[in-house]
């Protein structure tokens, strides 16, 4: 039986039509079905407040109904203002919001103003100020998502605790993805390998579900400690950082790692990035964030960085460094758009003037953010052998950039070049 292509990176156009033309007729069909369905996902809105002052964070639940079900099966924090945002499939749901009301060492603290629980552990218990769409007529209010469509649900205002009916049972059916945010784990273990990094790419529904990925540690979390953020590329796994991560200071960062489905649309990530990135934040209270992103995933960090900016999150990120991206997209993805019998979402937004690149490069890098540019070339290739020299540089790129750091090398190989984690070792000693 044929396999499917184990480690794909950016590829050519014509590779591209090959590592697709190549895999089995059911891997077709199923590579089809789920990016469809990407395609097909739509957004929930909406907006909280409370009456009163607290400074606890606050939570959303979204719930799906399946039949006669009603399944928890997603929880983000509400923004500064008041705002939330799922992501979801056609299909029926409803939202709770509930303010976070105790320590994660269970005793209680209080706001001194609203003298109100605090707690930092995003899990509701009773007692907890809440409010959930439906609450005046007694039962939930569901709301349907069409295809592609976005829904606002009215807003809710928090006024205190309130007593839930006993016949609404509920399945708690969190994804892995949810579940594994601030998971410690080791990146020697199995969900790193080349297998599930291409699932990723090809199948990223089934990655979510077997593997979830997440914002993981590689360590417990140590206050005294920055964090230091790795985001991999197209087809690739937070792997790849490995031999970075063992000679950065550990006595000042600890590393941290984004570890995704390579082949959904962009902004999907950084929103996944943007929400995990504020639920630690109220768990752990840090203030200051590095990132380190490779290949495409510093064409992704673009659009977070830009969210992060618009959303007031509570922590700074204190420098990016990209290395070998196609910031300005690539001519071989948007040739496959084109030509290709299956296109995945990724490919869209990585294309060369694609929506998704125009849009990110229209909004200005913020000047209080070091922005360090790394990119590489072989002999008599224009670039890296993946990534052209005209998406890794450009003139607004050059402009941006705090510094600009040039490498011989390749795509993927550079992350393993002893040159290169030196002046990486360099540049963070800096902050």
């Amino acid at each position: 039986m044929r396999k499917c292509i184990q480690h794909p990176k950016l590829l050519s156009s014509l590779a591209l039509m090959w590592a697709v033309l190549t895999l089995p007729a059911c891997s077709l069909q199923e590579i089809s079905r789920q990016s469809d369905a990407l395609a097909s996902t739509g957004n929930i809105t909406g907006e909280v407040s409370v009456q009163g002052e607290s400074n606890a964070p606050i939570y959303v639940h979204l719930y799906r109904r399946e039949n006669a079900v009603i399944k928890l099966i997603d929880k983000n924090t509400v923004q500064s203002n008041g705002q939330y945002l799922f992501t979801v499939q056609p299909g029926t749901y409803s939202v709770a919001a509930f303010i976070d009301g105790n320590n994660t060492d269970g005793t209680v603290s209080y706001n001194s103003t609203a003298n109100r629980a605090i707690k930092n552990d995003g899990e509701y218990v009773a007692g907890d100020w809440v409010n959930y769409y439906g609450q005046d007529q007694g039962e939930p209010t569901f709301v349907v998502v069409a295809v592609d469509e976005e829904v606002s649900v009215p807003r809710l205002v928090i006024k205190g605790p309130i007593t839930l009916r006993p016949n609404i049972d509920v399945m708690k059916q969190l994804g892995k993805n949810t579940k594994n945010i601030g998971r410690v784990v080791s990146l020697d273990d199995a969900m790193f390998g080349r297998d599930f990094a291409s699932m990723g790419l090809w199948r990223p529904f089934d990655f979510v579900e077997q593997v979830g990925g997440g914002l993981l540690l590689l360590q417990e979390y140590d206050e005294n400690k920055i964090p230091l953020l790795f985001v991999h590329g197209m087809g690739g796994s937070s792997a790849e950082f490995v031999d970075i991560v063992a000679s950065i200071d550990q006595h000042k960062y600890q590393p941290w790692i984004l570890y995704y489905p390579s082949g959904v649309n962009l902004d999907l990530v950084s929103d996944y990035l943007l929400e995990a990135l504020q639920q630690l934040s109220h768990q752990y209270q840090f203030k200051q964030l590095g990132i380190i992103a490779h290949s495409m995933g510093g064409l992704m960090i673009r659009s977070y960085v830009m969210k992060k900016q618009q959303s007031a999150a509570p922590y700074d990120v204190k420098f990016v460094v990209t290395v070998n991206s196609p910031l300005y997209g690539m001519e071989s993805a948007a040739k496959g758009v084109k030509n290709s019998p299956i296109v995945l979402q990724a490919w869209i937004d990585v294309a060369r003037d694609s929506a998704y690149v125009k849009r990110v490069h229209s909004w200005p890098w913020p000047d209080t953010i070091p922005y360090h540019l790394v990119f590489s070339y072989l002999p008599g290739e224009d670039g890296d052998g993946v990534v052209p020299l005209n998406s890794q540089l450009s003139q607004s790129l050059q402009r941006e950039a705090t510094q600009i750091h040039g490498f011989e090398a390749q795509h993927a190989d550079i992350l393993k070049q002893p040159i290169f984690m030196e002046k990486l070792n360099d540049i963070l000693a800096d902050f």
